[in-house]
């Protein structure tokens, strides 16, 4: 159908041309390229150039597609975040009750806690004094010992070199009355 319109066309300007009611001058010859060119260019970029315009269309629809899919996706997540935040709010609410109740708890056995801990440390400063006084009885006992020992040497000293008659009675009574003090 496309060859008879075209051979059609063809047949009228050739005739027109015969019969001198179309001259061919440069303005003619220039239209008449003119309007084959833009007739041919329609006729036959028409189909390629819409399989651009549709390639085109399929490509912008689909990033239009894809835009919207991840738009409704962003907004499923701040309203999911949303969601969250607002359960955030309520655990937060909750933790601050829990630790009201433990700050309760711990200051109600604090003292509790605290004369314990001032006991052990107590009975630790007691036995730690009983063991220096056990160790301090020791030796003074030692010392005193050491001291009776040292009289005793000068006594015995004192009756052996200068034979003082005072000095044998009183040593058995000394030596009594020490240890008596010591124990």
């Amino acid at each position: 159908m496309k060859h008879t319109i075209n051979f059609g066309f063809f047949l009228i300007v050739f005739i027109l041309v015969r019969f001198n009611i179309l001259l061919l001058n440069e303005e003619t010859l220039i239209l008449l390229v003119f309007s084959v060119f833009s007739f041919l260019s329609i006729s036959k970029l028409t189909p390629m150039i819409s399989n651009f315009f549709e390639v085109q269309q399929v490509g912008i629809k689909s990033n239009i597609t894809t835009s919207f899919i991840k738009l409704l996706d962003l907004l499923k997540q701040q309203q999911h975040f949303l969601n969250s935040s607002n359960h955030w709010t309520y655990e937060l609410i909750k933790l601050k009750q829990h630790f009201l109740e433990f700050n309760l708890v711990v200051l109600k056995q604090q003292p509790q806690v605290y004369q314990e801990q001032l006991s052990k440390k107590l009975s630790k400063k007691l036995y730690f004094s009983q063991r220096l006084e056990t160790q301090l009885l020791k030796l003074i006992s030692l010392i005193i010992l050491d001291k009776l020992k040292t009289v005793l040497q000068v006594q015995n000293f004192c009756v052996k070199t200068f034979q003082l008659q005072k000095f044998k009675s009183t040593e058995k009574m000394y030596l009594r009355e020490h240890f008596k003090k010591i124990y």
